[in-house]
């Protein structure tokens, strides 16, 4: 992220201190604030994780193939909208032994918390 970039997120935050997290385009608070919104069970709302679905390793490897293949000039973008084109998904179960997060597509680990973008699994 370039400065102005940062600069601009700074600004729409009202605030330097890190992390900043925003959800569509809202800003939402720091990770103290991120924890007690899941507490208190206001987090999946705003996520809108009852239209969360998990992926398939497979489709996993297709996402991460389509996405390396495309960028910009100045290094990699990330789509506007992740993935948004893929096929339909199922709802996973807890059949499903390789679990991926359905914002990043990384390997889900054991805990609630996407560990490389933060996203609540």
């Amino acid at each position: 992220m370039d400065r102005d970039d940062r600069e601009a997120v700074f600004a729409k935050a009202g605030t330097r201190v890190l992390p900043i997290i925003i959800i569509d385009d809202k800003y939402v608070g720091d990770y103290e604030k991120l924890l007690a919104l899941d507490e208190t069970g206001k987090l999946d709302p705003l996520l809108k994780m009852d239209q969360q679905t998990l992926i398939s390793e497979e489709e996993h490897k297709a996402r991460l193939r389509r996405f390396s293949g495309g960028g910009t000039a100045g290094g990699t973008a990330l789509p506007a909208a992740p993935f948004a084109a893929a096929a339909p998904e199922k709802k996973a179960t807890s059949a499903d032994k390789a679990k991926f997060c359905p914002n990043c597509g990384s390997k889900a680990g054991a805990g609630k918390f996407c560990t490389d973008c933060g996203a609540k699994l």
